[in-house]
């Protein structure tokens, strides 16, 4: 009966993919993970940031970050630089971050000079190209959230730069409807990754599509719901969406297709959303392939101290039940809780490790960073 199960499952990513949680194979040696402390700039230990996504561009690993504070000394309480989003050369230490200048200098402004969050870098023209993109939140003043309120969510376009120089962002600002729609990016992208019987039930990328011997050629990107679209629900937590554009037409706003629990579909998502959530109940995070697992992973965290796992094969799911990564009651209640897990790969091609980055408010504890060991 479970041979035949797992056969309608797979033969229904034809259409519409199964219902049924899927398994979850992730298993961690704790008595060898790694507490390897905060991370920090090589150019000025007294610069802090939150965020951290990884992305690969042109063969260099990039972390691109949120909040940024650059303090004089770091007893000060107030930044003397501050930066909405920065971007920094990923080290061969995971708790080091070598930055373009200093201080570290803005990565992408829009044209209206709004308070931008981006998330993870997803090249559009293949890892050893030139030319990548990110999404991103805009955020303004409101009294419901200290870190704001989004209001526009959109992509930018990243461009390297000659050697030893800053990569360039263009914004273009303002794609989706902030009020009705899920916040697209807010648990970050990925290039797809699948098996190669996969590909061969997905069928052939189109000619545009980024090429690569398990890859269906769309960028997934993943979105939550916050307090505008769903005033009912928990504030730290939101259900997950997924919606996906071939790398060529990532600008244009027409070209994005929507997961909507059937299928995908260009018609956007702005009611029916349980119908639509492929996880319920995360906290915004972050999604990466694994190669050691062939399956892509779901960070979240719980209670602020607690760092789960969920895998699935596809994109849109289904999405196995969570595992326990690591946990630490010296953070969350009554403590100073963590928040937004990224999980970086940091260059270890058999995924047999994670690194895992969480961060820290207020802005002289940030980035805690742990290794973890796949058994």
């Amino acid at each position: 009966m479970a041979i035949v199960s797992s056969l309608v499952c797979f033969a229904s990513l034809l259409a519409v993919v199964c219902n049924a949680q899927s398994a979850n194979p992730i298993k961690v040696n704790t008595g060898s993970t790694q507490f390897l402390g905060q991370q920090m700039s090589s150019n000025d230990p007294n610069v802090s940031r939150d965020g951290g996504s990884q992305g690969v561009l042109n063969n260099v690993y990039y972390q691109t970050f949120a909040d940024t504070c650059q303090k004089n000394n770091p007893n000060d309480t107030d930044c003397a630089t501050f930066r909405a989003n920065t971007i920094a050369v990923t080290t061969y230490s995971p708790t080091i971050v070598s930055d373009f200048s200093n201080p570290p200098a803005q990565f992408c402004t829009p044209n209206n000079g709004a308070r931008i969050h981006i998330t993870n870098l997803v090249p559009t023209d293949g890892v050893s190209g030139t030319h990548g993109a990110v999404f991103y939140q805009a955020l303004g003043s409101c009294s419901q959230n200290i870190n704001g309120c989004t209001t526009a969510l959109g992509v930018a376009l990243v461009q390297t730069a000659p050697s030893g120089q800053q990569p360039t962002c263009s914004v273009l600002y303002g794609f989706w409807d902030t009020t009705k729609e899920p916040m697209w990016g807010s648990i970050g992208a990925v290039v797809s990754r699948f098996p190669y019987s996969r590909r061969l039930v997905l069928g052939t990328p189109p000619a545009n599509a980024i090429q690569g011997p398990q890859s269906d050629g769309y960028i997934y990107t993943f979105g939550t719901l916050d307090g505008v679209q769903n005033p009912a629900a928990n504030p730290n937590t939101s259900d997950m969406y997924v919606a996906r554009v071939l790398p060529g037409s990532v600008q244009t706003l027409s070209a994005y297709q929507y997961w909507d629990g059937a299928s995908f579909q260009s018609q956007r998502i702005t009611s029916g959303f349980s119908n639509a959530a492929v996880l319920k109940n995360v906290s915004p995070g972050s999604v990466h392939y694994n190669s050691y697992y062939s399956k892509y992973i779901a960070l979240n965290l719980v209670n602020g101290n607690t760092l789960q796992a969920y895998t699935a094969s596809v994109p849109q799911g289904p999405w196995s039940g969570a595992v326990t990564l690591w946990s630490n009651s010296s953070y969350g209640p009554p403590y100073i809780p963590l928040y937004d897990p990224q999980g970086l790969s940091f260059r270890d091609t058999s995924g047999k490790t994670l690194i895992a980055q969480m961060s820290e408010f207020p802005y002289n504890t940030i980035k805690v960073t742990i290794k973890l060991f796949f058994q």
